[in-house]
């Protein structure tokens, strides 16, 4: 396909200025989701998959511990999705923290290609939009999605 015929197909999938149809949609087969005790105690508390009591995960800072979060999610996503690590073959995350630290540390022990995100509160529609699209494209079958904010990292009260 030239660079003219991919520039049609693309604007064939376009609706509007900001949509895209997509030729092969991409399905969602799971989802996780680790709270702390804020979030909790919330009117959301009871929607969550794991309410952690240790707000530090166990760990020595807020940092760590939000990674351990991130790492935690995803665990519990592929468990309930019925997949391995293997199977998937990119993660788009991001988080709160500048530079990508909790999402570096939290993903690393997964072995999956990452790209990090950088959209601030709008990390995970990013995160879905272009996991999606990378789905549709054909460039994979799996992938993982993810972000995160710690209220005593990101969010400083």
């Amino acid at each position: 396909m030239n660079k003219k015929e991919r520039l049609e197909n693309s604007m064939e999938q376009k609706r509007g200025r900001a949509s895209i149809l997509f030729e092969h949609p991409p399905v969602i087969r799971s989802i996780a989701s680790v709270a702390g005790t804020k979030e909790g105690k919330g009117p959301l508390g009871s929607l969550f998959d794991a309410v952690e009591q240790d707000d530090k995960m166990g760990k020595e800072n807020w940092e760590e511990a939000e990674s351990a979060m991130q790492e935690k999610a995803a665990g519990l996503a592929l468990k309930k999705g019925k997949l391995t690590e293997q199977e998937m073959d990119y993660s788009f995350a991001g988080d709160l923290l500048g530079q990508l630290i909790a999402t570096s540390f939290g993903s690393g022990s997964l072995h999956v290609p990452l790209f990090g995100l950088y959209g601030a509160c709008a990390t995970m529609g990013e995160a879905l939009g272009l996991g999606a699209m990378t789905v549709n494209a054909g460039y994979g079958e799996n992938v993982l999605v993810m972000a995160s904010s710690h209220f005593a990292t990101a969010e400083k009260e």
